[in-house]
């Protein structure tokens, strides 16, 4: 799978979001693969990645599109899941994911880490920032 499995993943596990997957194909280049809303009307995009190594495949018209929303204050993340586990990102993060990998991301935009499953993935914590 291209998304490792977050998108269903994430659903599973944050059931109190409504989730909608977004497949714009040529309509709507670089938008993300999922908005959520979570009740009291916090909101956000999540794109998701997968990777066996440390290269993240970030189309440009994805960066652009992220970097975009957030400097205009929206919410926007990028989940990137490896072998050993999940790192969410600031969407800010996707020029550094597209040109360096996980490795090259500034500290400042890696919002979360969790090794092994996604059962043992502290999502709590991962809803909170999603939210913040």
């Amino acid at each position: 799978m291209i998304d490792g499995g977050l998108r269903q993943i994430f659903r599973t596990h944050l059931p109190d979001a409504f989730w909608q997957s977004i497949e714009t194909g040529s309509t709507g280049r670089g938008i993300p693969d999922s908005h959520y809303i979570f009740p009291g009307g916090v909101s956000g995009w999540i794109e998701y990645k997968a990777t066996k190594a440390n290269a993240v495949a970030v189309r440009p018209e994805q960066i652009a599109w992220l970097e975009r929303y957030r400097r205009n204050g929206g919410r926007a993340f990028v989940a990137v899941r490896t072998h050993s586990g999940c790192s969410l990102f600031d969407g800010l993060a996707a020029r550094s994911l597209a040109q360096g990998g996980c490795k090259a991301v500034p500290s400042a935009l890696l919002i979360g880490l969790w090794a092994g499953g996604p059962s043992g993935w502290d999502w709590a914590h991962i809803r909170t920032r999603l939210v913040k």
